[in-house]
């Protein structure tokens, strides 16, 4: 069960906030192209503030919350 990564970048991409940056870096990400780019401890924070923005406003919000989680494994990872 799932999405293909090809899928979740079209949906992604065409969220209304989604920016150029993340629709280019989605696409390199899903053409195999996963150079760092970006320190993950920066994405990471970023995602925690969004996160809390959705807890405080009692906003549905799976997908920060699945994103914080895979950012979490790739941090303890190193």
């Amino acid at each position: 069960a799932g999405i293909a990564t090809p899928d979740a970048v079209t949906l992604v991409g065409a969220l209304p906030a989604a920016i150029a940056a993340a629709r280019g870096a989605a696409a390199r990400s899903a053409a195999g192209d996963v150079a760092p780019r970006f320190p993950l401890d920066l994405v990471a924070k970023d995602v925690r503030y969004a996160r809390a923005l959705g807890e405080a406003l009692g906003a549905p919000r799976p997908l920060v919350v699945a994103l914080a989680a895979v950012l979490a494994d790739a941090q303890a990872r190193g």
